[in-house]
This record gives structure tokens, C-alpha cells and sequence, in this order.
């Protein structure tokens, strides 16, 4: 392909390869522009569409790539409202699949599940898409004020607790703060309507159902990722609400031993039952380790305040 000239102007934007059957007889002669210096002609594209047209195409493309064509694109759909989040995500979560529902619970779990996967739902967003939606008259029986199953809480979350140095403290205090409350939205009780009445019943009949947040959620995740950011705000309100310190063998009291933070560890074990097998079984791993670090007041405690039996092989090491 033939690379023009500064100067030279592209009419369809391509030149053809193919050559001439007669010789050109003369030289082709620039093109000279009579258009002020420092400015230029560009052909219309998606850059120069009206970005109610651009969310448009998103919403019939379905398409997340669209987004980031360009820094112009991504800063469009950056500044985009709750409203339009809440119809991406209802068009692109797609219906769900009510034969294989037979409860009301299992309907919502489905639909909380599908909605908290995308990035773009906070708690703003995920109160609309409730208030927007409603069970079909055709789902099973449910009794009234029961608990669905608790819902696995994102991990998208948790990238707003991660610092990055290029950001400074105001920015990231509002954002953590943003998280938070999002967290203390999906942990704490939240009322999800039910089908609307069958007629011949009484219009005030109450409809609603209550669904929780799994503070356990991947298998201890949440709370061993706020340990090793060593975010104890974050700590706090997961164990508030139940977060088990025991999941995965204990990785999250592994990472405050890793430290030797005697706090953190005086803090999480507090909230474990040392009556039970779980915290027999995982406390021998929790003492050995604490030994293999070289923690010995950690290890101590597990000792003599958690009554932990210390193995032949960690009475050596402690000598």
C-alpha cells in the first residue's frame, strides 16, 4: 500500500495497489489545503454520535468490549446514571429460567446471584433493579417472611480496598467508604417483594421475603483478604455478621500470624467456638505454624489461654 505524502488527502480513505495501464505522464501534485493551519478534516464515526445514540447501541449490543473502543467511549459510559445500569444489567443478566425454580427463594438467589456479577451494580443500582422486578405469578409455594438462601457476596468488591500509589487519600477514603456501605447493604437484611396477589386475595397482604448477604462467601475469602490488607474496619463488620475465621484451615488468622499481630489473631479467634472440631482440628495447624514463623507469644496463647495439645514435633521447636 502506498503511504501519501504529508499533505495529501485520502478520498475514501484507502488507496488501491493495483497499477496503472498507462503511464502517468506527469507527476501527481500535492494537494494543497486551504483550510487555516492547525486544522483538519476527519470523517464521521461513533465519536461523533449523540451519547444517548451510543447508550443505545450498547443496550441492543450487549456488548462490555463496547466500552472501551476508546478513553472517549469509556468516559461516556463511566458517567452513565443508575437508571441505565439497571437496564444493561436487566437485558443482559437475560430471563431466568423458571422451570427449574420451583420456590420463591431459589428465584431471588438466581437473580441476586446473576445481577452482583457485573461491576456496575452497587447498592444504588441493585435497589432499582428490586423495585423493578417482580416473581411470576407461577412460582412455587413459599411461606411468608422466610429466609432465602444467602447469596455469594462479589469479589469485585473487594478491588476497592486494594491502594494503588498513583491515588490519593481523599479518593480512596471516598471509594473504600462507598464499598463499605455497599457490604453492610448485602450482609444486612434486605426486603425483595413477592409475586404480586392472586385475585380473590387481600390487597394488603404483606408479599416479601428477606434475603442475607454470605459473609463466608468463597470459602472465607472476604475475611482473609481484609486480614491481609489488615482493614480492620472491614474486618470488623465481617465478623460481626458471622464471617467464620476457620474457613480454608484458617487462612485468615495465617496471615495476622504471619505478622505476629497478637491482636488480630486474639481478635478472630474470639469469634471461633473453641469447643468445637473444627477449631480442634484447626488450632493444632494454627500453633505449628505460629511456631514455623518464629511468633512464640501467639504461639503461647494457643497454649495455655486455647488449651491447643502441641505435637512432639512443635515441643521441639519451641526449645
Amino acid at each position: 500500500m502506498i503511504k501519501p505524502k504529508a499533505g495529501e488527502e485520502l478520498v475514501f480513505g484507502l488507496q488501491s495497489s493495483k497499477k496503472k495501464s498507462k503511464p502517468r505522464k506527469r507527476k501527481c501534485q500535492p494537494v494543497v489545503h486551504t483550510e487555516p493551519a492547525g486544522s483538519y478534516k476527519r470523517s464521521t464515526g461513533l465519536h461523533d454520535l449523540p451519547v444517548e445514540l451510543l447508550y443505545e447501541i450498547l443496550l441492543f449490543s450487549l456488548n462490555p468490549s463496547f466500552t472501551l473502543v476508546s478513553q472517549h467511549m469509556h468516559l461516556v459510559f463511566k458517567s452513565t446514571g443508575p437508571h441505565f445500569r439497571a437496564d444493561y444489567i436487566i437485558k443482559a443478566a437475560g430471563p431466568s429460567d423458571e422451570q427449574e425454580m420451583d420456590y420463591l427463594r431459589a428465584w431471588w438467589k438466581y437473580k441476586l446471584s446473576a445481577w452482583l456479577r457485573y461491576g456496575i451494580c452497587d447498592s444504588v443500582v441493585l435497589q432499582l433493579l428490586i423495585s423493578r422486578t417482580r416473581p411470576p405469578k407461577t412460582i412455587g409455594t413459599w411461606d411468608n417472611g422466610i429466609n432465602i438462601d444467602k447469596v455469594e457476596l462479589p469479589k469485585h468488591i473487594l478491588r476497592s480496598f486494594s491502594r494503588t500509589s498513583s491515588e490519593g487519600e481523599e479518593a480512596r477514603s471516598v471509594r473504600e467508604a462507598a464499598a463499605m456501605a455497599f457490604l453492610r447493604y448485602l450482609l444486612g437484611p434486605i426486603e425483595l417483594p413477592g409475586p404480586c396477589p392472586a385475585e380473590g386475595s387481600q390487597p394488603n397482604q404483606p408479599l416479601n421475603v428477606t434475603q442475607y448477604g454470605d459473609p463466608n462467601s468463597h470459602r472465607g475469602y472476604f475475611l482473609a483478604r481484609a486480614v491481609h490488607l489488615n482493614h480492620e474496619p472491614l474486618v470488623d463488620l465481617l465478623l460481626a455478621h458471622g464471617a467464620s475465621p476457620l474457613q480454608k484451615e484458617g487462612v485468615a488468622v495465617k496471615f495476622a500470624i504471619g505478622r505476629k499481630d497478637e491482636r488480630m489473631v486474639r481478635k478472630l479467634i474470639a469469634k471461633c467456638r473453641p469447643s468445637n472440631h473444627q477449631f480442634t482440628t484447626v488450632g493444632e495447624e494454627l500453633l505449628k505454624y505460629s511456631v514455623k514463623v518464629d511468633a512464640r507469644d501467639i504461639a503461647y496463647f494457643f497454649i495455655r489461654e486455647q488449651r491447643v495439645a502441641p505435637s512432639l514435633e512443635t515441643l521441639k521447636l519451641l526449645r
